[in-house]
């Protein structure tokens, strides 16, 4: 058994780069709701899944929604 890093993310979440430059801890990034169907997953930085945000059992989590077979 080997271990990986696995990385939820959203892609193209637009963001000037004086934006970025200027976040701050606490500031937030707020996101359409329909970004939170279209979460990428990444396994040892490859796109590997698609899912969306939603919780179980209390937290916070991400349901796989479909296999990447290309990138």
């Amino acid at each position: 058994s080997v271990e990986a890093k696995v990385v939820a993310h959203w892609p193209g979440i637009p963001i000037t780069t004086r934006g970025l430059s200027g976040l701050k801890e606490g500031d937030v990034i707020p996101l359409d709701p329909e970004r939170l169907r279209d979460v990428e997953i990444t396994i040892a930085g490859k796109p590997k899944f698609r899912g969306r945000l939603g919780s179980f059992d209390q937290k916070s989590a991400v349901q796989i929604i479909e296999q990447i077979t290309q990138y």
